[in-house]
């Protein structure tokens, strides 16, 4: 691991002590690093798809949505004195309506979707200017089909 990045989740599980799992773990899931060896057991699909020196990212957390945690509104705020110039709260406004708004019926430049949700993946898709990138790093438990 090369780096790892601290969540929300994770600043959860620091400040509430709530745990989910047994102790002795480091908190962070959100990680990149690079690949040193693989173990007797690996797929050799896995081992040809991420060869030795391999940069790779690892986020395998699901978030649930609906916990005090997910709903807060606070962290639209916080990305105000981040400096955002504009946020948009998904559970109160059709997201992809507001961000065609917000640009001028263009979409963005590039759209994130980090949920795993079918919904967030369309409205990623959905946000984006002809030619802008649509990133997907949510992990879905569906087949979600993506069409623009």
């Amino acid at each position: 691991m090369t780096a790892c990045g601290v969540c929300h989740s994770d600043l959860h599980v620091m400040m509430k002590g709530e745990i989910p799992f047994s102790s002795l773990w480091v908190i962070g899931h959100e990680i990149t690093g690079e690949v040193v060896e693989h173990g007797p057991l690996t797929d050799h699909k896995i081992v040809k798809r991420f060869p030795v020196g391999s940069r790779v990212v690892g986020a395998f957390i699901m978030p649930c949505g609906t916990c005090s945690c997910c709903a807060k509104d606070d962290k639209l705020q916080k990305a105000m004195t981040l400096d955002a110039t504009h946020i948009v709260n998904a559970a109160k406004e059709d997201a992809v309506e507001r961000i065609r708004e917000i640009t001028g019926g263009m979409g963005v430049d590039v759209a994130v979707e980090a949920l795993g949700k079918p919904q967030t993946f369309m409205q990623c898709t959905l946000s984006v200017k002809d030619g802008g990138k649509a990133v997907m790093i949510g992990d879905s438990h569906k087949l979600v089909p993506l069409v623009k």
